[in-house]
């Protein structure tokens, strides 16, 4: 996390990052030239294709690895959930069935399917990953072969380590983020956050 900060901080001051202050801001950064790309998740593919002026100007590739031990071209910071609550009562175990079958079972393949052409959305689902599917979709604003580009991109990332913490260690990361660009010493602000994290857990 440390060597993520220094880099972090080093793309800001020479100005080769762009950190948005707002929601409002991030979109407009993303469709008014203000930036030349911008590391997320596959949803934000509908965010840039809401200025028609920039089609067929944007690619995918996946993202630089630090230089240090482990470091990959891919990460994972999750995504939406689809949960079953206790308020399920007597029709948890059936839900638990049908989402089993629509997310990785004999479903899988068509409700992937609809995503991709409703949403624009590409599933880690391995099967339908390794289907061919994914080389015969044309995107109108990204070209023919961004959505075998993203597959390409996303099979073989890491497992998301998740945990009922895993916002909350988001949001000390994001405040240490941001007090470290702002010049506070990076292993202070690490410190910082551990101890937040820890105290919240132990509540």
């Amino acid at each position: 996390m440390a060597a993520v900060l220094e880099t972090t901080k080093e793309l800001v001051d020479s100005n080769t990052m762009y950190i948005a202050a707002s929601w409002d801001e991030y979109n407009s950064c993303l469709n008014e030239g203000t930036v030349a790309g911008v590391v997320n998740g596959m949803w934000v593919n509908g965010n840039i294709s809401n200025a028609p002026d920039q089609k067929g100007v944007w690619a995918v590739t996946d993202i630089p690895a630090m230089d240090i031990d482990g470091a990959t071209h891919m990460t994972n910071s999750g995504g939406a959930s689809w949960v079953v609550t206790k308020n399920a009562g007597e029709n948890a175990d059936e839900i638990v069935d049908f989402l089993s079958y629509v997310l990785c079972g004999e479903g899988a393949q068509e409700y992937w399917e609809y995503l991709t052409e409703f949403a624009g959305y590409v599933t880690t689902y391995k099967p339908v990953l390794e289907s061919g599917y994914y080389e015969n979709v044309d995107s109108e604003f990204y070209g023919p072969t961004f959505f075998a580009d993203v597959a390409a991109c996303v099979d073989g990332g890491p497992a998301l380590n998740s945990s009922p913490y895993y916002m909350s260690a988001q949001d000390a990361l994001i405040t240490e983020v941001i007090n470290v660009v702002n010049g506070s010493d990076i292993d202070t602000e690490m410190q910082m956050a551990q101890e937040n994290l820890e105290f919240e857990m132990s509540e």
